[in-house]
């Protein structure tokens, strides 16, 4: 009986409660907290903030929040722009497990309109390092000697929310603006679209992701585009990417029409934090008639890096690929030469080396191997063994020269490339 009564009484609180909160929007004028806001961020920052719209307070299906306007003005230094602005921004939190698991479910992220203005003066000054707070002085400083104090555990009964997911979040049409003045560099990232589908650890949900980046300097912009099913994993800490595809196209404003474009698709990436460790089974790249297969690994990626891949670049042609970025393409006496070239070997980067071993390159009919090795960056020390089958030098050169064959001589070619070594 006792138990029935206790679960008659916990239904009505819950229905006492969500009535509240229904009653609340219609009550209660979500915009007086704008003052309480803004004094808070003042506080914080230093930085004013102005509200051109309306804070609205939603409660059904979810409750949530949206704002309107919103402007965060730089400090003295820096009065020619904003600091961060927003057209439109909202969030909603699903209320049942909310209220009875002490479960933070957020329904939807949404931002639109977001602008961003990084500055560095000459100086080195920069307008994102945040104010100390007023009352900073007064804070208590250790003496030498003096140990910190230990931080306090948090109690199960301060633990509080637990772990949460979203159902999804969304950012349209935002810039972000890079301009450091101390180097004479701007960059303008623009047009940032992303989109990201339910969330929940340890289960893959979609991304898409879409910018331009503008260099006023050079007069380029650069377009990417990303698109991949991400996983968050908690134990262990790791990324998951599956299906990943990465384009990017590369343009000059003086050269409309003239793109370099490149794509990377990956069946498989995984990143895992505490193990400091990188895994690509397999990526795949295609930019301008060439495309390269690769595998790639890191390990100790934080402490001693030690990176590992294999390439392959199958067979293009290299007169093609150059005339498509108009690069003038000399005459030859051989009208076939310099239109077959592949290569393909294995890759090591680690503290203080780089190898190239199992090395086979092939030019129209001259095939290399061997292999490379480099030990030391401030003073490296250079050891290299290759070996050429055979050359035909007259093949490459200009029409009207005297024509001269070496393809019958590949023993000459073999001691002038093999077993060299550099030290410096």
């Amino acid at each position: 009986m006792r138990e029935t009564q206790k679960v008659f009484a916990v239904i009505l609180g819950i229905l006492a409660l969500l009535l509240a909160i229904a009653v609340l929007p219609f009550i209660v004028d979500s915009n007086q907290f704008k003052p309480l806001i803004a004094e808070a961020v003042r506080e914080k920052t230093g930085r004013e903030v102005e509200f051109g719209g309306d804070l609205q307070l939603s409660v059904f299906p979810s409750p949530g929040l949206s704002i309107e306007g919103v402007r965060i003005k730089n400090g003295q230094a820096f009065p020619e722009t904003d600091f961060l602005s927003i057209e439109r921004g909202e969030a909603r939190v699903k209320l049942l497990p909310l209220l009875l698991q002490k479960r933070v479910e957020i329904d939807r992220v949404g931002l639109q309109g977001l602008r961003l203005h990084l500055i560095r003066t000459e100086a080195g000054l920069n307008n994102w390092s945040l104010e100390e707070p007023k009352n900073g002085a007064n804070a208590a400083v250790p003496s030498p000697g003096m140990a910190p104090p230990a931080a306090t555990a948090p109690s199960q009964k301060d633990a509080g929310l637990r772990l949460f997911t979203i159902g999804g979040a969304s950012m349209k049409d935002s810039k972000i603006v890079w301009d450091d003045r101390q180097a004479g560099r701007r960059m303008e990232i623009d047009g940032i679209n992303l989109d990201v589908g339910a969330f929940n650890w340890d289960q893959f949900t979609e991304v898409a992701l879409n910018f331009s980046i503008l260099e006023p300097e050079s007069g380029y912009r650069n377009r990417i585009a990303l698109h991949s099913r991400a996983m968050l994993r908690q134990n262990p800490a790791a990324v998951n990417l599956a299906g990943a595809e990465l384009i990017l196209t590369r343009e000059a404003k003086a050269r409309p029409g003239k793109t370099l474009a490149a794509r990377l698709t990956a069946p498989e990436i995984i990143f895992e934090k505490d193990a400091q460790k990188l895994q690509a089974p397999k990526l795949h790249v295609e930019s301008n008639g060439v495309s390269v297969e690769s595998s790639l690994s890191g390990a100790n990626l934080w402490s001693d890096p030690d990176i590992q891949a294999g390439i392959e670049v199958a067979e293009f042609n290299p007169r093609e690929v150059l005339r498509r970025f108009d690069i003038a393409v000399p005459k030859f006496q051989d009208a076939r030469a310099f239109t077959r070239l592949q290569a393909g070997f294995n890759l090591r980067a680690a503290k203080d080396t780089l190898a190239i071993d199992a090395f086979r390159g092939r030019l129209d009919d001259t095939l290399l191997q061997g292999e490379a090795h480099l030990e030391g960056w401030k003073a490296p020390s250079i050891r290299f063994n290759l070996t050429g089958d055979t050359l035909d030098v007259g093949r490459y050169l200009p029409p009207d020269a005297k024509k001269t064959s070496w393809s019958a001589r590949p023993r000459r070619l073999q001691r002038r490339l093999r077993s060299c070594r550099r030290s410096g």
